[in-house]
């Protein structure tokens, strides 16, 4: 999976090769960056982070996760479209709108199967940090 600043997830073979989809941009939006897939709780999800303000644009910085549950994760990106896109977002948290001049930000992920819970890692320049934790069945 790549992105960046102005161009929303797009998912390659790993040969990098092959694109095999491209969220719209009109569903997630610019600087949604290091989007991550992972699979908890019997479904597939897209976690991004939003990088927060840039110049005179005021915008969150903050963690969002999208199911892109699906038959695979081609479908399941695909299903990301402006008209559902508020159906698929099923978390979101915001911890800051402050200047991201350089629109720095990241997010991993570390899946505790042994504790079945799932922790997300969100960081946006200017903006901090925030840890979420989410256990099964939650």
């Amino acid at each position: 999976m790549v992105n960046g600043a102005n161009l929303p997830p797009v998912l390659y073979t790993a040969d990098g090769a092959t694109k095999l989809t491209t969220i719209a941009g009109d569903a997630i939006g610019n600087r949604e960056l290091g989007g991550q897939v992972f699979e908890f709780n019997n479904a597939r999800y897209l976690v991004t982070t939003l990088v927060g303000s840039e110049g005179s644009t005021v915008r969150d910085a903050g963690i969002r996760v999208y199911d892109i549950t699906g038959e695979d994760i081609v479908e399941g990106m695909n299903s990301l479209i402006v008209d559902n896109i508020s159906e698929k977002l099923v978390f979101s948290d915001s911890y800051g709108q402050n200047l991201n001049g350089n629109q720095a930000g990241d997010v991993k992920l570390f899946v505790d199967t042994e504790n079945e819970a799932v922790y997300i890692l969100s960081g946006a320049a200017n903006n901090g940090f925030r840890v979420v934790k989410a256990v099964k069945n939650q």
